[in-house]
């Protein structure tokens, strides 16, 4: 289980929440991802569920996910929503420090 402590402030709002994600692989290259933040202030609570399928070896994932969240970078993933929408999104890791 992953847990990421979020805090965003953007003018005068200011969140916190501590997001608990868990990543379960079902073959090699493709996992079922989970998330939900609890946020401060009584916000509704942000969740997200889907698949990521990374290429081996390659650094590249895709991933697919249903979430109430309005975005995917800040605050935005602090914010829920009533309406569920679909997530797309890709991922290139970059790793300059090889042994």
């Amino acid at each position: 289980m992953q847990i990421n402590r979020k805090v965003a402030a953007f003018g005068s709002q200011r969140k916190i929440g501590v997001g608990f994600g868990i990543n379960y692989a079902v073959l090699p290259q493709l996992q079922l991802i989970a998330e939900v933040t609890p946020v401060s202030n009584g916000e509704p609570l942000v969740w997200a569920a889907g698949l990521r399928y990374g290429l081996a070896r390659s650094g590249f994932t895709m991933d697919m996910q249903a979430t109430n969240a309005v975005g995917r970078n800040g605050l935005g993933t602090m914010v829920g929503q009533n309406e569920t929408k679909i997530a797309l999104g890709a991922t290139m890791r970059l790793n300059f420090m090889r042994r």
